[in-house]
């Protein structure tokens, strides 16, 4: 089977709101999602 055909999702961009390099590796490999924006002010 394909790479391009199995059921994991990967991004190729750097996710813009990233806290650290770690979180995009983690974003990018999906095993981390984010599903809202911080509510820090």
């Amino acid at each position: 089977m394909r790479y391009s055909q199995s059921f994991i999702k990967t991004l190729k961009e750097v996710p813009a709101d990233a806290d650290s390099i770690n979180a995009s590796y983690l974003q990018r490999a999906s095993f981390i999602e984010k599903k809202i924006s911080s509510a820090r002010k």
